[in-house]
């Protein structure tokens, strides 16, 4: 009979990667090797795919936000030599999720270059129903692969970041106050009761051994809560928008 890990073993396992423990830790506190926690990360991987396409299908999300998050396969771009193979290097986690439910919609793995970011944005297309805001970073190749993917049936904005030194006491716990908006050519006008907002996602560093759960608390702490009344507020200062210019 097939070797199988048991249920409760595949379980720890998977609990300790989401929770971004390392492999070799998860091969000590469980006794499984390495290899094999490998490739059950693989198939589990897989499964998660699989599962992500058929129920993320025909959503109604109208505010949805773009970011990405670095990592590096094997070694950094610095130290890549022409005898690598290709994917070795800088990598970036493409992500779009729903502001208020922080679903993640659609999501990408690869270079941060037209190709990854064209596929990433037409894998997000064929799963929204509506005219959506997406909003984004600075990001140049976001334009055309909007474009593409959408044909103007979006609401497309960035959010460019320009960090300053006057902060608020509490600016720990605040998005970046010195942000500002642009919208970029071809592009429908956005309604004036729709605004940018800040992406909320984590800006994880390191390895894919740590991923996207370390920023969840920084996620929930900014999300608007449910059924309250959202007043818009000032990028640059925070304050209400009535008879503020």
């Amino acid at each position: 009979m097939p070797n199988v890990l048991p249920m409760e073993t595949r379980v720890r396992i998977a609990s300790a990667l989401v929770e971004g423990t390392s492999v070799r830790a998860v091969e000590r506190q469980t006794g499984v090797a390495k290899s094999t926690i490998l490739r059950f990360a693989v198939e589990l991987g897989e499964g998660c795919a699989r599962l992500h396409n058929r129920l993320v299908q025909g959503l109604c999300e109208p505010d949805i936000e773009l970011d990405e998050q670095w990592s590096f396969i094997a070694k950094k771009d610095k130290r890549v030599t022409e005898k690598d193979p290709a994917e070795y290097g800088d990598v970036f986690t493409f992500t779009a999720f729903a502001r208020r439910s922080k679903l993640v919609i659609s999501y990408a793995v690869g270079k941060r270059d037209q190709v990854t970011t064209d596929a990433f944005l037409a894998d997000l297309r064929a799963r929204v129903l509506v005219v959506p805001q997406l909003t984004s970073d600075g990001l140049d190749v976001y334009v055309p692969a909007v474009d593409a993917s959408f044909r103007g049936c979006v609401d497309y904005g960035m959010v460019v970041k320009r960090y300053g030194h006057s902060k608020s006491p509490d600016y720990k716990f605040e998005p970046a106050r010195d942000a500002h908006s642009r919208t970029p050519r071809a592009r429908r006008e956005r309604p004036p009761s729709r605004q940018l907002l800040h992406s909320h996602a984590p800006a994880t560093r390191g390895s894919f051994n740590r991923p996207l759960p370390r920023g969840a608390a920084r996620c929930q702490r900014l999300a608007p809560r449910t059924g309250a009344r959202q007043r818009p507020s000032c990028f640059a200062c925070g304050r209400s928008l009535r008879n503020h210019q």
